[in-house]
């Protein structure tokens, strides 16, 4: 101990001086790095952010249901001061105190940056046409989602780290120098670490097929936050973890309440717009059948009129109960509109099609609604390539089974006319 003593007391007056300027140099450093893994952590933040508001205004055109989810944002989100969005006809600010000034340095940048302001840390996200974006390349710009970061967290975190660092060095340059080499190689070793898990949550977040079914593997990634040394990174850590499990839930919802019918559970129009013709152009491509059938229920107006609209949803939700429970996974039904049901069956023909169709409406006839009648449908079905060439579209298989539909209205309707 007295030796130990004598050694240290000699030892600090000569690195006393070599030992503070590699200190404030290390911490600089390693501050510097903490600061831009908390920056980086805010664009990734706004970037997963502006792509969901970007499908919410897409859905909901509505500057009510925008305004509510920057609001949700805004409170979710303590270190957010403001959230901006500017897309089509929409301009706004929550909360509304702040000036749009504020976020002008945002609109005509290219690309994403980190701007620091005296309001804050200002992140902006450009928005891009999603389609072409994802297949052609940077799309056509859309518009600005952008959000204002108090910057106390971020100059706590980098004090924080100075701070840290600054007596970690003394200290180990006051006890011994194989100390401070061995701090600096565990330090350096955290970081490293650090480096790797962002580049893991980076790769969850930019592929968001593979985050959304692969929930455990996140799960697992929270146990490697207990190898990092520092609270700082286990935080960051944290965040990012618990957003990326944030976001995915979120964006699942998102996208299944985009193509999915509230009231019977089957496909709406923007799952035809967006998907369905991928379908015929991959059926023609390897010559494999493909059908459609247009079904509308009989008398559904009369029904609504007498019975009222709940008995009619009643009549649409069990249908629809009905062709999930019967169609195969390939298959979609997509809900046109009020009691009209389009079926697009993949690799099946007209008959195959025609004979489902048929127990479908079976299924339904045996129901009993309490209108002391049986509840039927009529049916158009119209196949490739049974009834065109390669040249057909969705478009032109749809309208050759409406014609069919309407000839089955004629001839007396309950009925599936696919000739």
């Amino acid at each position: 101990m007295g030796s130990l003593k004598v050694f240290l007391t000699a030892t600090i007056g000569i690195t006393v001086s070599v030992a503070l300027v590699f200190t404030l140099w290390f911490g600089y450093r390693f501050s510097n790095q903490a600061g831009n893994f908390y920056l980086k952590n805010f664009k990734d933040i706004t970037y997963l952010f502006g792509k969901n508001v970007q499908y919410m205004s897409e859905i909901y055109n509505n500057r009510t249901v925008v305004r509510q989810v920057l609001q949700n944002i805004k409170e979710r989100l303590k270190e957010a001061k403001a959230v901006y969005l500017r897309i089509g006809d929409i301009e706004m600010v929550y909360p509304g105190r702040y000036s749009k000034t504020i976020f002008f340095p945002c609109v005509e940048r290219l690309g994403s940056a980190v701007i620091t302001t005296s309001e804050g840390i200002l992140v902006c996200y450009p928005l891009h046409e999603e389609l072409a974006t994802s297949y052609l390349g940077k799309g056509r710009r859309e518009g600005t989602f952008a959000m204002l970061f108090v910057s106390s967290a971020y100059d706590e975190i980098r004090r924080l780290w100075l701070l840290r660092l600054v007596f970690s060095f003394l200290l180990i340059w006051g006890l011994v120098s194989a100390g401070l080499w061995g701090m600096v190689k565990l330090l350096n070793s955290d970081v490293e670490k650090i480096k790797k898990f962002v580049s893991i949550i980076e790769r969850f977040l930019t592929r968001a097929e593979f985050l959304e079914r692969n929930k455990s593997s996140l799960e697992s990634l929270k146990k490697r936050i207990g190898q990092f040394t520092f609270s700082e990174f286990k935080i960051l850590g944290n965040l990012l973890v618990n957003l990326a499990f944030e976001i995915s839930t979120l964006r699942e919802r998102l996208e299944r309440e985009a193509i999915e019918d509230p009231l019977t559970g089957l496909y709406n129009r923007n799952f035809l717009r967006k998907f369905a013709g991928s379908l015929v152009s991959l059926a023609k491509r390897e010559r494999i059948p493909f059908t459609v059938a247009v079904i509308d229920i009989d008398d559904f107006k009369k029904i609504n009129d007498t019975y009222g609209h709940a008995k009619g949803d009643e009549v649409l939700r069990t249908l629809g109960k009905i062709i999930r429970n019967r169609l195969r996974t390939s298959d979609a039904p997509v809900r046109m509109g009020g009691e009209e049901i389009l079926l697009m069956f993949f690799n099946a023909n007209k008959k195959e099609a025609s004979s489902v169709v048929e127990e479908i409406k079976e299924r339904l006839s045996e129901v009993d609604f309490g209108f002391g009648k049986r509840v039927t449908f009529s049916a158009g079905v119209a196949g490739f390539p049974e009834d065109f060439g390669q040249s057909v579209t969705l478009e032109e298989l749809v309208e050759l089974a409406d014609e069919r539909l309407y000839k089955a209205k004629r001839s007396g309707k309950n009925r599936v006319v696919w000739m």
